[in-house]
């Protein structure tokens, strides 16, 4: 089953961006740069998710928090499991991350160099002469 879109062999600089935006950024932007679409709509669509349960549980923390200095009597958690299945699907869309950017990577290297051959030398064009001027 194909799980990516890409087209064609990516080039060892696409390879390395993914390496980078999916391992040091967002999970799923690499794998869009590299042009596997489906793949990396996936990763970023778990990843923002899994953010979201997590913002949610932090605010939550936050509320905890500010009720206890303000001696508010403290309400029980709504959500609990909110931080625990955030984290555990930005773990799951890292790792969803991880196997794209090694796939992209040894696409990239069976691809061989990715120095592209200079441009044809244009040709030479002689020099003009420029116009006569009939002054005074």
């Amino acid at each position: 089953m194909k799980t990516s879109s890409g087209t064609g062999k990516p080039k060892r600089s696409a390879a390395h961006t993914c390496l980078i935006l999916n391992q040091f950024g967002t999970p799923g932007l690499g794998s869009i740069g590299a042009k596997h679409y489906v793949a990396g709509t996936i990763q970023l669509t778990i990843f923002l998710t899994g953010f979201a349960f997590f913002v949610v549980w932090f605010a939550q923390r936050v509320m905890e928090t500010w009720r206890a200095f303000n001696d508010v009597p403290p309400k029980p958690d709504a959500y609990p499991w909110m931080g625990q299945l955030g984290w555990q699907l930005a773990v799951i869309a890292w790792l969803l991350a991880w196997y794209t950017t090694i796939s992209v990577w040894r696409e990239s290297k069976k691809k061989g160099n990715s120095v592209e051959p200079p441009p044809a030398v244009p040709p030479v064009i002689p020099p003009s002469v420029p116009p006569k001027i009939d002054g005074p």
